[in-house]
């Protein structure tokens, strides 16, 4: 957990079937499959023209948010 104004604290793995769209960008990968911060930063920053943003959850937000401000510098690179 994080205190309010702070960034949630990221996980060591990420299970990909609590993110739709993150889960949507490694189809080829078995159900249950994790990844870690970094490659689920990756994941986005790669294909992102794939993302449907307007259908992604307020926990796959903040999950990316995380993910931009603690390993991209704030900037999320598409």
């Amino acid at each position: 957990p994080s205190r309010q104004g702070e960034a949630p604290t990221l996980p060591a793995r990420i299970r990909l079937d609590e993110y739709p769209q993150l889960e949507r960008l490694a189809w080829q990968r078995k159900g249950g499959a994790t990844v870690t911060p970094a490659e689920a930063l990756s994941l986005y920053e790669r294909n992102w023209r794939h993302i449907d943003r307007a259908r992604m959850e307020p926990a796959e937000r903040a999950l990316l948010q995380a993910l931009v401000d603690k390993l991209s510098g704030g900037r999320l690179l598409v």
